[in-house]
């Protein structure tokens, strides 16, 4: 939402919010995916839930998708563990019998970002 607001104050950007299951309407009219990077290791990129999704579709579509984030963020060897969020987020009233899963990241072949841009360079 930040980034939004900042976007919204630049004349030449076409600044819209869209829902993440959108995606395959909101990317056709895109020229390119630009996300951040919680972290990259062992072939794997991790970021915010809904990125696989979002990437799978931009690659479908034919959009490029470009990583940004910290070169310290390229880690060698790390085994990343998921964190779940609150399920109250997915549902309010809690359901007997019912498990909720709400993880807050997601796993993507590195393979499947185009460039990943770091203060190290870029890696196409």
């Amino acid at each position: 939402r930040k980034t939004a607001r900042a976007l919204a104050g630049m004349s030449r950007v076409d600044t819209r919010m869209v829902v993440d299951s959108a995606m395959g309407y909101a990317l056709r009219d895109c020229d390119r995916v630009l996300l951040g990077i919680t972290c990259i290791t062992g072939g794997t990129y991790y970021n915010r839930i809904g990125t696989f999704p979002l990437v799978v579709t931009a690659r479908e579509l034919g959009v490029p998708v470009t990583a940004v984030g910290s070169g310290a963020k390229t880690i060698e060897e790390f085994r990343f563990e998921n964190e779940f969020r609150d399920a109250v987020e997915v549902m309010r009233e809690p359901v007997e019998g019912v498990t909720i899963e709400n993880p807050s990241y997601d796993a993507t072949p590195i393979g499947m970002v185009d460039t990943v841009i770091t203060d190290d360079g870029v890696m196409e």
